[in-house]
């Protein structure tokens, strides 16, 4: 593991000309990697969770709304105290709210500008626990005396008693309370901004439907969105370095071909969650349900390995010939050679050689020594200066 972790930091970082990539200067590129890979993906989170996103569209207090339009004229209702979280996306989040959404929280706001929801609550929860104390009392009393004799005494209009005379004030003032709770709750869902807001609501009962509709096939729209994203950054990153590679300019070629592979990170990501949701789920599925209807379901999954290897040959080929070409294109750089030669391979056919032992590659013939015009020794080919010599 060491040996490799140095045999790129020499390939790749270690410059062997005029110039020399410091370690100061490795740090700089390490952080400009990671800068450059967080702002992708905070590029790649706005765009697929605020931009097209049904989520934002209908947010999850406007749809849950809809579906229960009878929450509405009940004052404990969430909507008329909550309090959102605070996000970065805020500001852009409220712009990209549907039109019915904007006109459910316009509609609450009304509500909640009507009505002091803090003093119509505290008023509310006085009286309930009031409430529930007198009727402790009634209870206690209830289990400790006879109170059916109690009201029959009361409707002969006979008989008088402290415990009696206790147990109807308790029992009027309960039935007050009751009546006040009631009286409460009613001019609260009679509230005219409450009754808009309810007629509102019921009248778009089909938007949690709607929203079903939209988010169906968002998971692969996200990742599509996400490779959209990416790509042209990718390609720009692989253009550079190749042209960087050509023109032997070694730290631009580090620097950009580092952002290359950064850039891959999430492209790679997205496209095998895409191709991992996608052929299971959908192709997969449909043709075993095809063979499934001809009644040899098993030969579904024969055809599938089939069609894999088949789809896995012609990719492995088409890379190895890309790989053929590009090494061509590059085997006479000298900074495709230097690169080669601190790995030990062959310039020409990347065989694993000893370049200070060996005259020719043994697996391609390829000459890698020719006679110094100093010293007359032998030198590394393509390396500017003799190592015996010094002289170039």
């Amino acid at each position: 593991m060491f040996s490799k972790i140095k045999n790129l930091y020499t390939s790749y970082f270690k410059y062997e000309g005029n110039e020399q990539l410091t370690k100061l200067s490795i740090f700089f590129i390490i952080a400009l990697d990671i800068f450059v890979l967080t702002v992708m993906n905070y590029g790649i989170d706005f765009q697929t969770k605020v931009i097209d996103n049904p989520k934002a569209a209908y947010s999850y207090d406007c749809r849950d709304t809809f579906n229960n339009p009878s929450d509405i004229l009940s004052h404990t209702n969430y909507l008329y105290t909550r309090s959102d979280i605070p996000n970065i996306y805020d500001s852009i989040k409220k712009q990209e709210l549907s039109k019915v959404c904007q006109t459910l929280f316009s509609k609450i706001e009304k509500v909640k500008s009507n009505i002091d929801f803090t003093e119509f609550k505290r008023d509310f929860i006085s009286m309930s626990k009031e409430k529930q104390k007198i009727y402790k009392k009634l209870n206690t009393i209830r289990k400790n005396y006879n109170t059916e004799l109690f009201e029959k005494m009361a409707n002969n209009s006979g008989g008088n008693s402290i415990v009696k005379t206790r147990y109807f004030d308790l029992k009027n003032n309960y039935d007050l309370l009751v009546k006040q709770i009631e009286s409460k709750k009613l001019s609260f869902e009679k509230n005219k901004h409450v009754q808009s807001l309810h007629t509102f609501v019921k009248s778009n009962k089909h938007i949690p439907e709607l929203y079903k509709e939209l988010i169906k096939n968002y998971y692969v729209k996200t990742r599509v969105l996400e490779i959209i994203f990416v790509l042209p950054i990718m390609l720009l990153f692989l253009y550079l370095s190749k042209k960087f590679l050509l023109e032997q300019k070694y730290i631009p070629h580090v620097l950009t071909k580092n952002l290359l592979i950064v850039s891959l990170i999430p492209l790679t990501i997205s496209s095998c969650s895409l191709l991992y949701n996608y052929i299971p789920h959908i192709f997969i599925g449909k043709v075993i349900d095809f063979f499934y209807s001809l009644g040899v379901p098993v030969l579904a999954y024969y055809i599938l390995a089939a069609v894999a290897i088949l789809i896995g040959y012609f990719i492995i080929l088409k890379i190895q010939k890309n790989d053929k070409i590009k090494r061509e294109e590059t085997k006479n750089n000298k900074l495709s050679f230097r690169i080669n030669f601190n790995n030990n391979v062959c310039n020409n056919c990347l065989n694993k050689i000893d370049y200070f032992d060996m005259n020719f590659c043994p697996h391609c013939a390829d000459e890698l020594k020719v006679k110094c015009n100093h010293c007359d020794d032998l030198k590394i080919k393509s390396l500017k200066f003799c190592h015996n010599c010094g002289n170039s």
